[in-house]
């Protein structure tokens, strides 16, 4: 491939973004300065700030840029679009993608950091002593794991104690957002302080963003605490008993 050979999938994100951005009312977009800025602004999704008339791209990936347009199988559709992903250093360490699963659309969406050890062997999340914890916290909702759809920040095995780099997030980011769009969901429970600062774009501990309301891009979503922390600390299961109720009230679901 030459250097001007277009790369067809910079072409596809670069389409999608502007199809999303004329059903959001937008009439023009400007073109960046340089090739550069372009090639930067679509593989990293940012938005740019004009300052002195030069753009100026965030540090951070943002989670509520526009996203790829629905297709009838857009799950589908966007784990094709994920291939066999070496887009950032993560890939090294993985057996294999963990994508998300679940239906679309579901009422609720459940979105953790990223695999671990088990998830990376099974491909699938929240497995081994985290993933019993969540079928009988989802039970006591009166749910099902095949009812909900489970994702996360990053879609590759994470260092133990580990956390996604910007790298990483840069790289999943578009695909968790298109699996929202896909999935519809009402609520958005987010477990772990990292999803829950990234996801809300606030950098306080975990005890102070679960618990709270706010809105992911159209959706309603609140944190809690990360199930491996639950398990170490028995006493937070109060704490997150009291965040599921906030969810099962808003989808009006009895306890079981």
């Amino acid at each position: 491939m030459t250097d001007s050979t277009p790369d067809p999938e910079l072409l596809r994100e670069v389409a999608s973004a502007l199809r999303w951005a004329a059903h959001g009312g937008a009439e023009k977009v400007e073109r960046p300065r340089s090739a550069a800025v372009a090639a930067s602004a679509t593989a990293a999704p940012a938005q740019t700030a004009s300052t002195g008339g030069r753009l100026r791209l965030r540090e951070r990936p943002r989670f509520d840029d526009p996203s790829p347009v629905q297709t009838p199988d857009a799950l589908d559709a966007v784990r094709a679009r994920v291939g066999d992903c070496t887009r950032c250093s993560l890939h090294a360490g993985r057996s294999q993608i963990v994508f998300g699963a679940g239906p679309a659309p579901a009422r609720l969406m459940i979105i953790g950091t990223g695999p671990g050890v088990a998830e990376d062997s099974a491909g699938a999340l929240w497995q081994g002593e985290t993933g019993k914890l969540l079928d009988k916290m989802l039970g006591a909702m009166g749910l099902r794991r095949a009812e909900v759809y489970l994702a996360s920040l990053v879609m590759c095995r994470l260092p133990e104690g580990g956390q996604p780099g910007s790298d990483a997030l840069k790289s999943c980011t578009p695909f968790l957002r298109s699996q929202l769009v896909a999935v519809q969901p009402e609520v958005v429970l987010i477990l772990g302080e990292p999803a829950a600062r990234f996801l809300s774009r606030k950098d306080g501990p975990i005890a102070e963003l679960r618990g709270r309301w706010w809105q992911l891009v159209d959706r309603h979503a609140i944190a809690s605490h990360d199930l491996e922390q639950v398990l170490a600390q028995p006493a937070l299961k109060r704490e997150s008993w009291a965040d599921l109720q906030q969810v099962m009230a808003r989808l009006g679901l009895r306890r079981h």
